[in-house]
């Protein structure tokens, strides 16, 4: 039988073996010196967005019906005024027979008659994410005979920018992360069509490199598409 004084020591074990264990769990929650874990989807979704939004832009392509348009007159000047949201500009295919002064459309070698024109409206600031409001107007407008002009239906596009895309690969890249509220302790590469845009350090060789391909296309202030490939990696 153990006595009074083995007992207390017995108790003194006891507590210092439950106090030792403690502090260890203590210590594998809190792991000091690690870095706080982050899954691929985090990771990967805030590069996406953040490099979205900072590259790409949107074209609004229309077509122009002219379905008649005389000759100016010495009397009567006839010609459709293309009227859209400031801030934007446009390109379009001109036909021959059409005069083009800044945003006025003359017939300059009839007919004038059943003529299609593909604008493509672009932001002066890529970033500007709004669309334009157009209209076309006759002048005259009250005589069809000499002029009768109207949009038809219009088709919004998106893309990347190639002015943005450069802007981005000049920026610092560790501003950048800030920027992003991208985690510190961690790093990225965004490659486009296998030429990097912005990293930081290469990602050591044991690192865990989480990788996600994205097709896409850049888009041109014309509204054509050219495909391309977007690479994102996260460590």
């Amino acid at each position: 039988m153990l006595n009074k004084k083995g007992l207390h020591y017995v108790d003194w074990v006891i507590s210092m073996g439950t106090f030792i264990i403690a502090i260890i769990a203590i210590l594998i929650y809190l792991k000091p010196g690690v870095k706080p874990e982050y899954n691929r989807e985090s990771l990967l979704s805030i590069i996406e967005t953040n490099f979205f939004n900072e590259t790409g832009w949107m074209v609004r392509k229309v077509p122009l019906f002219i379905h008649e348009l005389q000759n100016p007159t010495y009397v009567e000047d006839r010609y459709v005024d293309i009227d859209y949201s400031s801030g934007f500009s446009f390109n379009v295919n001109v036909p021959s027979s059409i005069d083009q002064n800044n945003d006025k459309f003359r017939c300059d070698a009839p007919p004038c008659a059943n003529l299609i024109l593909n604008f493509a409206f672009y932001p002066n600031q890529p970033l500007n994410k709004d669309l334009p409001m157009i209209k076309a107007k006759c002048v005259p407008s009250n005589n069809l005979a000499a002029c009768d002009a109207e949009f038809g239906s219009s088709e919004t596009l998106d893309g990347l920018n190639n002015g943005l895309l450069t802007s981005l690969s000049s920026k610092d890249y560790n501003s950048l992360k800030i920027s992003w509220n991208y985690p510190l302790s961690r790093d990225f590469a965004i490659y486009i069509d296998g030429n990097k845009i912005t990293s930081g350090s290469e990602p050591p060789q044991q690192a865990n490199v989480f990788v996600k391909d994205i097709k896409y296309w850049k888009l041109s202030n014309q509204g054509a598409r050219t495909s391309t490939v977007i690479n994102i990696r996260a460590w």
